[in-house]
């Protein structure tokens, strides 16, 4: 509510207050403020993010912030499981950065890779980690290496998916091996995203036992509730309960995958209401503008024509002088017009 903010503070605090409501899994209200940038920055080139462009501080920091917003925007698309334009969202966004001399769009790649995944699109997943592969020299030195150990863990899951079970576990030993020696620093929690990858490989290739054991590991820590892998982590249980004959465990995770789906879709419905709710007053408030500024113009015009009829009349009844005639007729015509 503060008076005289530039652009950029007004976009930075709606994207801090999207990414709190983001954070507090208020999605509806979240994805409004997070357009709400998208529309105060839509004149703003999203590709001035580079320090060595010809751009200004401020058109560089707007760019920043419109690529904050779009982000979570695909955030909140993939959370939604419209996986197909999630990946648009993440890929615009790596694409368009792509030429920058510093590459900070790693985690667009990763998570494009990760949304075509889940769509079943392997072509797709590849065309990201082409896109990263490509602008890895331009990645800081000291992002690198993770970096390459989430590039590894999203190459090891498209083995998976295209069977090719040698490839999977050589990528997956060098991501383990990265956070054998190291804490993840830029994605967080990036670890335990490569043991879930790993439980993956070995529920494709038999080992359901040894998969199970580790899933269960992850539960019981909460691990999996923190990072938001939930779902993910109740499915593959699923199958394997399924797979392996344990039909009480396979109740259990059935009545979990329910709950979490009807606590999900509470959270939506609400979400959304608030959502309508807000785009229903703005949009009364847009009619009722639209509306008063009709009235405004109808009765500025209807003045103009008595003023009009008033020295018209003065001219005809000769009252006045030529010259003020002449100036007046000049006065009525302009008015008119």
């Amino acid at each position: 509510n503060t008076k005289n903010l530039d652009l950029r503070m007004v976009a930075w605090l709606e994207n801090c207050i999207g990414m709190l409501q983001f954070n507090n899994k208020e999605y509806a209200n979240a994805i409004r403020n997070f357009y709400d940038v998208e529309l105060l920055l839509q004149e703003v080139d999203l590709t001035a993010t580079s320090v060595s462009s010809q751009a200004t501080e401020m058109e560089i920091a707007l760019a920043g912030e419109l690529r904050y917003a779009k982000e979570y925007i695909a955030n909140i698309y993939y959370i939604f499981e419209d996986y197909e334009q999630a990946a648009t969202l993440y890929w615009e966004l790596a694409e368009t950065a792509s030429g920058d001399e510093v590459f900070h769009e790693y985690g667009a790649c990763i998570n494009m890779a990760s949304a075509c995944l889940d769509n079943h699109d392997t072509e797709g997943a590849r065309k990201a980690v082409a896109l990263l592969e490509e602008a890895m020299p331009k990645v800081a030195a000291e992002d690198r290496e993770e970096v390459e150990a989430h590039k590894k863990d999203v190459l090891a899951n498209i083995y998976i998916k295209e069977g090719d079970y040698a490839q999977a576990k050589a990528c997956l030993e060098d991501a383990e091996a990265y956070y054998q020696e190291k804490e993840d620093k830029i994605f967080l929690g990036g670890k335990h995203f490569v043991r879930l990858s790993r439980c993956k490989y070995w529920a494709s290739i038999g080992n359901l036992m040894q998969a199970q054991t580790v899933l269960e590991e992850m539960n019981a820590s909460g691990i999996t509730k923190y990072y938001g892998l939930e779902k993910e982590v109740y499915k593959l249980l699923e199958e394997i309960f399924r797979k392996t004959g344990q039909t009480q465990k396979l109740i259990e995770v059935y009545q979990l995958l329910q709950e979490y789906d009807e606590a999900f879709t509470q959270t939506m419905q609400q979400g959304y209401l608030e959502f309508s709710k807000y785009y229903r007053e703005n949009n009364e408030l847009k009619e009722y503008n639209g509306r008063l500024s009709r009235m405004n113009m109808l009765g500025s015009i209807i003045i103009v024509i008595i003023i009009c009829i008033v020295l018209l009349l003065l001219l005809m009844s000769g009252d006045c002088a030529d010259d003020q005639n002449t100036a007046l007729l000049t006065l009525a015509l302009y008015l008119f017009m």
